[in-house]
């Protein structure tokens, strides 16, 4: 059995009991960050990996949800918290 070459276009291949499956997902197509990091999620459920999954999700969101936040704050003119205050 041949591997498909890694590259965003080319689908992912499960091998299980001489079955080949493939699975073709576009995550670049589906709007919004968090809504591309999810698929991390789809694809763990067929290695059952979902707790894995759930903890690097969890993660991926808090680390969005603390630079939309400091973001936030920069465009409402707060210096970031590393730097003095003058």
């Amino acid at each position: 059995m041949q591997r498909a070459a890694h590259s965003p276009a080319a689908p992912a291949y499960l091998c299980c009991c001489s079955i080949r499956v493939s699975l073709t997902c576009s995550a670049t197509a589906d709007p919004g960050p968090l809504n591309r990091a999810e698929y991390i999620k789809y694809i763990a459920a067929f290695f059952n990996k979902e707790a894995q999954a759930n903890v690097l999700f969890n993660q991926t969101v808090a680390r969005y949800e603390a630079i939309k936040a400091a973001a936030a704050k920069a465009a409402a003119g707060e210096p970031p918290p590393c730097c003095a205050r003058t």
